[in-house]
């Protein structure tokens, strides 16, 4: 008999998995709308059975993460212009960051309100696991982590994690995963990681403002969706895409603008004075 707990997780998996294909097709939309191409009836027909899909899923969370950004590339990218392009490696930091700062610390405060409101102030259990881990990777592995994929696959490791909640609970038992990408991040490859994790999300955004269109909305795209799914989601593991798209994504980034050349740029100042 499949568990309610699998059937669980695959409704997330799958709900997950069209948010990002959304956005991803909105961006392809967004790029071919500044390119001024026409856009065929079966990619329109495509994305609306992707969109019905996702609300048939139920999941509040994937359709935040594909809506969010997705009126952000639709409306406020080519009003803001090129000088207000977000910047995509700090808002990742920081944005990770502070969500599971606030959420550890500022979150509990709430209960009372979650509480009348039929919501769960721990984020479903995410909250008390949070907590366990952080206490489990300071004391054992922390600068270093477990390896890449290899901290759930340690049973020592995984009876710590358990040690916090009662056998005959769900978290006690609970199958692996953290729910959160930084969290997930540590565990594997320890601060050092993460830290080095930072750096290149810092140092492949740098010249956000010189990269194409097409570039900055892709780049923006997933990168703005990678953010809000994986505050409360294991999005970045080894047989993932989404670790593929990660580092794509850092490298699309760090793709410098083909030079122009002085016949060009006379024919592009000819053009403006006209």
């Amino acid at each position: 008999m499949v568990s309610l707990e699998y059937i669980a997780f695959e409704h997330n998996n799958a709900a997950a998995e069209l948010s990002c294909g959304i956005l991803l097709q909105l961006a392809l939309f967004q790029i071919s709308r500044e390119k001024q191409e026409t856009v065929s009836r079966s990619f329109i027909i495509l994305l609306a059975v992707q969109g019905a899909m996702l609300f048939l899923c139920n999941a509040t969370g994937a359709i935040l993460c594909a809506m969010l950004p997705g009126i952000y590339l639709l409306v406020f990218k080519k009003r803001w212009g090129v000088q207000k392009r977000l910047p995509l490696g700090i808002l990742y930091i920081a944005g990770s960051v502070g969500f599971l700062i606030a959420a550890l610390s500022i979150l509990p405060l709430f209960e009372p309100l979650f509480d009348s409101l039929g919501k769960d102030a721990t984020l479903t259990g995410r909250v008390p696991l949070w907590k366990q881990i952080i206490k489990v990777m300071t004391d054992h592995h922390t600068f270093l982590g477990y390896g890449f994929g290899m901290f759930w696959r340690d049973r020592t490791a995984v009876a710590l994690v358990h040690s916090a909640f009662s056998r005959n609970s769900f978290m006690g038992s609970m199958s692996t995963g953290a729910h959160n990408v930084l969290l997930e991040w540590w565990m594997n490859v320890g601060l050092f990681g993460l830290g080095s994790l930072f750096l290149a999300l810092l140092s492949s955004m740098q010249n956000i403002k010189r990269l194409t269109e097409e570039q900055y909305t892709f780049c923006a795209a997933f990168l703005l969706w990678f953010l809000l799914h994986g505050l409360t989601e294991r999005a970045i593991s080894p047989y993932q895409y989404h670790t593929l798209f990660l580092f794509l994504t850092m490298g699309v980034a760090c793709q410098k603008p083909a030079p122009v050349s002085q016949r060009r740029l006379r024919q592009l100042e000819r053009e403006r004075q006209k």
